[in-house]
This record gives structure tokens, C-alpha cells and sequence, in this order.
């Protein structure tokens, strides 16, 4: 193994070392050892093993010494034959993987990639995501076809922006959309930073949204959060003053309605979603906004008088319990 053989070199120095009949000879051959093992290290390179089984040496003169640079092996023809298979098969797997997209846009159905280029589905990925996404069974569904895409990094970020773009285009929100989002962003780590990046876009296009657009995307924020695929970090960029803009307090009601009514049963649930912001390099600033919204545009209207008072005392807590974690950071 490596490790063995470069105990012996290793050996090998210190035995020329301890001889007191050093010649410049020798001591070149040592510096030059030194100097291998060394970069070796540095590179994190490995030593293989030299394969040669007893059975090659015995077969030398009938087979070959393939291990010598020009020798002849018998079976080096066998060998190219197979290398050629594999290589082969490899290449059609590949040219599989590339053909899945257009697998799914040729099995789509003129409806469904009409309705893609008014969804401005601008490229072949896009079109695909978007033809898997409406017409999978169920979540599940969709991310299994969705991971048999085989996209490149680059490409994977249009799963987000095509499921964020479905979902605000909804006429009433669909939880389908966060269920496969939350999927999403169990798979890899990467499609959280994807959403966090999407979100930062929408919180600057509050002016242009309809108010269904507002409502989906809000609720689709909520549940990520909830169920602590993403955090409240992502509210660090949010002025939450909205001097100027309705659209910003509609969304973030919503939102905030949508995430203090999670788990009605539970309060712990939403305690625990806002006590996470003590671990954010940026915890005053947005626990700050919040309880300035919380405090000038917070609505939780409700028909249910039950339930408004529910939430009241829900986000009563939360704010309690926000001063009390600024205090604490605060004495660190």
C-alpha cells in the first residue's frame, strides 16, 4: 500500500542520514526523496500499489511483461475490447441524460407548451421544469422527475424560479407548490441559497404583484420557515417601514399570518421559529423590523373572533420573547 511503501522511503533517509560517509551524491538523492515525499504530501496524492500478481511473473514468458514500458501482453487486445465497451456505454448514457429535457417537451402536450410560452418559459429547461410540474400526480411525483433531469448546477436554479413563477400565478395558493419546495430544499443544500436569492427578488417587486401573487408567494415564504427549510434570516434585506409601499404590508401580513397560525395545536412550533434569530449575525436588525411591523401594520383580522384572539396572544409572545433575546445577545 502507500502508506507502506513510503515508510520504506522514509527508512530509506534515515539510514543514509545516520551513515557518517556522507558524499554530495548521496545527499543529492536524499534531498530529492525528501522533496517527493513532501509534495506527495501536500497534494494528498496516493502511492498504488505496483499490481503485479505471482501469476504474471510466472506467466512472463508465455504472456508477456506488461508491466515494462514497450513490453507485449497477449491480453492487451481483450483488454482494449472492453475498455471500448465501457467507454461506449458510458457515451449512451450521457447522450440519455442530455435527451431527458427534450424527452419531456416531446411527450408534452400542445396545451401544456402553449401554456409554457405565455408562463415566458424562454428556454428548453425552463419548458420541461414547467411541463413536470403540471403534470406530475402529486409532489413526490414531480421531484422524482425533476432529479431524473440530471441538471447541471446552473440549471437546477430554474426549479426554483419556474415553481416560485407557478405558484404566484396560481388563482388561490396551492400548498403543492411548498410541499415540493420544502422536497427541494431537503435534497440540497444549494436550492436553499436559490430560494433566499429568488425571495431577495421578490421583495423588490412588491409594486408590480397582483394581490394573488402576494397572498401565494407569502404563504409559500410561511411554510419554508415553518418548517425550517429556510430561515428568518432571509428578512435581513426587508425595510419593514413600508412608507411607501401597500403591496410590502400586505405581503408581510400574510406572512405573518400564515406563520404564527402554524401548528394551531402547538405553540412551541412558532416560539421556536423566531427564537432561531438569536443565532443570526443579524439578529437585532430584523428582530427590530419585525417588531416594528408587529407594531404599526400588523393585522390578524380574522372572522373567527376565536382565532383572531389566538393569534393576538401568539404574536403577543413572540414579541416578548424577541426583547428578551435582545437583552440576552446584547450581555454577550
Amino acid at each position: 500500500g502507500s502508506s507502506g511503501y513510503r515508510s520504506f522511503v522514509q527508512a530509506q533517509i534515515n539510514d543514509i542520514q545516520n551513515d557518517k560517509k556522507k558524499n554530495s551524491a548521496v545527499l543529492e538523492r536524499t534531498n530529492r526523496m525528501r522533496k517527493w515525499i513532501r509534495l506527495l504530501q501536500k497534494e494528498g496524492r496516493v502511492i498504488s500499489p505496483f499490481e503485479i500478481g505471482w501469476k504474471d511473473l510466472e506467466d512472463a514468458e508465455t504472456k508477456g511483461r506488461w508491466w515494462i514500458v514497450g513490453g507485449v501482453w497477449t491480453g492487451q487486445q481483450e483488454k482494449l475490447v472492453t475498455s471500448r465497451k465501457e467507454f461506449l456505454n458510458t457515451k449512451d448514457k450521457a447522450t440519455k441524460i442530455r435527451g431527458s429535457v427534450g424527452d419531456v417537451i416531446s411527450s408534452a402536450t400542445p396545451k401544456l407548451l402553449n401554456l409554457a410560452q405565455k408562463q415566458r418559459m424562454n428556454t428548453d429547461v425552463r419548458r420541461a421544469i414547467f411541463c413536470i410540474l403540471l403534470d406530475s400526480n402529486d409532489y413526490i411525483d414531480a421531484f422524482e422527475k425533476l432529479v431524473s433531469l440530471n441538471l447541471n448546477d446552473r440549471q437546477e436554479r430554474d426549479i426554483v424560479h419556474v415553481i416560485i413563477r407557478c405558484c404566484g400565478s396560481s388563482r388561490k395558493y396551492n400548498p403543492y407548490f411548498a410541499h415540493l419546495s420544502q422536497r427541494v430544499c431537503e435534497y440540497h443544500h444549494r436550492f436553499k441559497f436559490t430560494y433566499q436569492l429568488a425571495y431577495w427578488d421578490v421583495f423588490k417587486q412588491f409594486d408590480e404583484m397582483k394581490e394573488s401573487k402576494i397572498i401565494n408567494l407569502a404563504s409559500l415564504l410561511a411554510h419554508l420557515i415553518a418548517n425550517f427549510s429556510l430561515s428568518l434570516s432571509i428578512l435581513k434585506v426587508v425595510d419593514f417601514s413600508f412608507r411607501d409601499s401597500k403591496n410590502g404590508i400586505r405581503f408581510f401580513n400574510a406572512f405573518f399570518y400564515n406563520l404564527l397560525h402554524y401548528d394551531e395545536d402547538d405553540t412551541k412550533t412558532v416560539m421556536k421559529i423566531f427564537s432561531r434569530l438569536a443565532n443570526s449575525k443579524d439578529f437585532h436588525s430584523i428582530s427590530d423590523g419585525i417588531l416594528l411591523f408587529f407594531h404599526h401594520h400588523l393585522s390578524l383580522e380574522h372572522e373567527d373572533e376565536e382565532r383572531t384572539l389566538k393569534l393576538r396572544k401568539r404574536a403577543n409572545k413572540v414579541k416578548r420573547m424577541l426583547q428578551l433575546l435582545a437583552s440576552k445577545v446584547e450581555k454577550k
